[in-house]
């Protein structure tokens, strides 16, 4: 059987803040997979960390990854762990 999409996922909460008149946007994260790598090998060396989660489970998750479709390109805002450490760009304060 075939999942349902991250974007059918996202679709009743973007309906939910439209019927609400609640703006709305989608934080897209970005990372090269290196930096992914690294920071779940670092998580699991460390054993602080209540997920499961190892790089097996980062590269599925990586390899089932879908583009935001062009309407939710539209409404979001992506950046980087080195862009997010001077904060959120104000239009999201």
């Amino acid at each position: 059987s075939r999942h349902v999409s991250e974007e059918a996922h996202r679709a009743p909460f973007i309906r939910l803040a439209e019927a609400l008149r609640c703006p709305w946007h989608i934080l897209s994260l970005r990372a090269d997979a290196a930096t992914l790598r690294q920071r779940v090998a670092a998580r699991q060396a460390r054993s602080d960390d209540a997920s499961e989660a190892d790089v097996g489970v980062m590269e599925r998750q990586l390899a089932e990854l879908t583009p935001l479709s062009t309407a939710e390109q539209a409404r979001s805002v992506t950046s980087t762990p080195q862009r997010l450490r001077n904060g959120l760009p104000w239009s999201l304060r």
